[in-house]
């Protein structure tokens, strides 16, 4: 009862402080990065929705796809989390792309916005989707090689994989794909780019390869709904492993465009067809897939905070077998999110005490997965009903060795809960009860610094010592 409470809680003061479209900027690899993330109408935390991260071509920006894809009205009746990220010189580095390397390190910086919308937004990492216009889609391509077991399903739009990705692409499982192409694009030819890239027709192959599919496809011409000059052609690969879906959209007479989009181009980068909508294809792809329960691991439970002192908490969870690191955030109300991660299941912190900070624990599964559990508040709302009484201990000798001596002279209740944390946050000793004279036998701990925690219901005495 006390955790629905305090998630309440959460809830009502996240619901105040969100709009629609928010904007932000991190770092990854020491350099600012752009991302805009689009929150549904009437948004609520505890829908716990999926994620589109949708991303932008070459020379474009991230607002620029927000603004050409109309992606957030399809968000609004669907109900789903939008993640427009941007890429370093507004270019994505799925690989040497028209024969210019790259060292940027997009796939561990879209891992780390996964991780963000999940700790901030509390968005269902079950269900987290990529798609993209031109080298968007690259890139999606890429995630769908080198993070599969944290995208559900991609649907790259006028892309293409090039050499260098292909040759390396080695995906963790079967993954669902829904790719557009137009037979007459100008930028991303049908038929490849001689050294950069090869036909769109191989790269249906690749894939009908690695997602163990029937060779031959079922193709259908969809209706042409719109006199625009193009018809699209549908190519449904069928006994995918895994049961994943595999669909290929080729649009005769399209063009470099999103499908469905309004020609803000003026034809220029060839047709536009109005026979199909991007959005709408996209999001009926997506919206029956999630990442499947084989590669999921539990999330760790039993979220529990202790406070030390004012800026000072004590986190705990527990262990989740087989898992054997877990990242924990601490979200702050700006939205800025610290990232920490252990092997064990306790961890000791320090907070701005200006901010009211929430925090959330996810195990880090063998296969890449990441689950994680709820965020809770940390020092605001519900957990101040019983927020302990922080009070400094007089103890000696300081340094000591072997016993650690309490000065009982101003505690009067001895019936107190013992713990003994190291420099990291990690429990080290723990007693349900101080002895009536005081003294903590502490020969077994070893060289160094740490914090001497005595709490029982209302109150938490605190002290630091240095073990030699």
């Amino acid at each position: 009862m006390r955790k629905i409470i305090l998630f309440l809680g959460f809830c009502a003061f996240l619901i105040s402080s969100i709009s629609a479209q928010k904007y932000f900027q991190t770092r990854w690899q020491s350099r600012p990065r752009n991302v805009i993330v689009y929150l549904p109408r009437n948004f609520s935390p505890s829908e716990n929705l999926p994620v589109v991260i949708n991303m932008h071509g070459f020379s474009t920006t991230a607002q620029f796809q927000f603004d050409y894809t109309q992606f957030h009205k399809v968000a609004d009746s669907v109900r789903c989390i939008v993640v427009y990220p941007e890429g370093v010189d507004l270019r994505w580095n799925s690989g040497t792309f028209f024969f210019v390397p790259s060292s940027i390190d997009d796939i561990g910086f879209l891992g780390d916005w996964m991780d963000r919308v999940a700790v901030l937004y509390n968005a269902d990492m079950r269900k987290v989707y990529s798609m993209g216009y031109s080298a968007g889609g690259f890139m999606s391509y890429k995630l769908a090689c080198d993070l599969t077991n944290r995208v559900a399903a991609i649907a790259p739009d006028v892309a293409c994989m090039v050499y260098d990705n292909i040759n390396s692409c080695v995906p963790a499982r079967p993954i669902n794909i829904a790719a557009f192409n137009g037979l007459a694009d100008p930028i991303t030819p049908y038929a490849g780019f001689p050294g950069n890239f090869p036909s769109i027709d191989s790269i249906k192959y690749l894939w009908q390869v690695k997602n163990g599919c029937d060779a031959l496809p079922v193709i259908d011409t969809l209706p042409d709904l719109r006199n625009d000059g193009t018809r699209v052609v549908r190519y449904n690969y069928q006994n995918c492993d895994s049961s994943v879906q595999q669909v290929f959209y080729k649009i005769l007479e399209g063009g470099h465009i999103w499908p469905g989009a309004a020609d803000i181009f003026a034809g220029a980068l060839g047709k536009t067809t109005q026979d199909i909508s991007m959005n709408k294809e996209a999001w009926s792809f997506f919206s029956t897939k999630e990442i499947p329960a084989l590669v999921r691991c539990d999330a760790p439970q039993n979220l529990q905070s202790s406070q030390v002192s004012l800026d000072s908490f004590n986190l705990s969870w527990t262990l989740v077998p087989g898992v054997t690191q877990y990242k924990i955030a601490l979200a702050d109300d700006s939205d800025r999110v610290t990232f920490y991660e252990t092997s064990g299941n306790t961890l000791g912190v320090l907070i701005d005490t200006a901010r009211r900070i929430r925090w959330n624990v996810a195990s880090l599964c063998t296969s890449g997965y990441h689950n994680w559990n709820t965020s809770y508040p940390l020092n605001y709302g519900a957990t101040l009903v019983n927020q302990y009484s922080t009070i400094k201990v007089a103890i000696y000798p300081n340094p000591c060795s072997d016993i650690l001596q309490v000065d009982l002279s101003n505690i009067h209740d001895q019936k107190l809960l013992v713990c003994i944390f190291n420099l990291l946050g990690e429990k080290v000793l723990q007693s349900d009860i101080l002895s009536s004279n005081g003294k903590i036998e502490v020969s077994g701990l070893a060289k160094g610094c740490y914090q001497l925690q005595l709490k029982n219901a209302d109150k938490n005495y605190t002290a630091s010592f240095v073990k030699n």
